[in-house]
């Protein structure tokens, strides 16, 4: 699934826990921006994602990738982005 700078791929695990994970590639940035992005996803991963998928009995591995404009997303838009994706894949039946 793709939400404007942010790429979402999903595997289904067998044990029905789920995971999240982020890549975070440097677009020519600076570390400093790269370990922010990866702060700023983990949280929202772990306040609003993993809560939803665990609330949908969705056991999946849930992997965000960015792309190039993330980097001038704000927080709260990041958070948005990955909130509709997550309800999007948790009413998929």
């Amino acid at each position: 699934m793709r939400g404007g700078s942010l790429e979402v791929i999903t595997a289904p695990r067998e044990s029905g826990e789920a995971r999240f994970g982020t890549i975070v590639p440097l677009y020519g940035g600076t570390a400093a921006r790269r370990n922010l992005m990866k702060r700023r996803l983990r949280e929202v991963g772990r306040q609003e994602v993993l809560p939803r998928l665990d609330r949908a009995h969705k056991g999946v591995d849930f992997l965000v990738r960015i792309r190039p404009g993330a980097y001038r997303l704000s927080f709260g838009s990041l958070r948005g982005t990955l909130i509709r994706i997550t309800e999007q894949l948790c009413s998929d039946q």
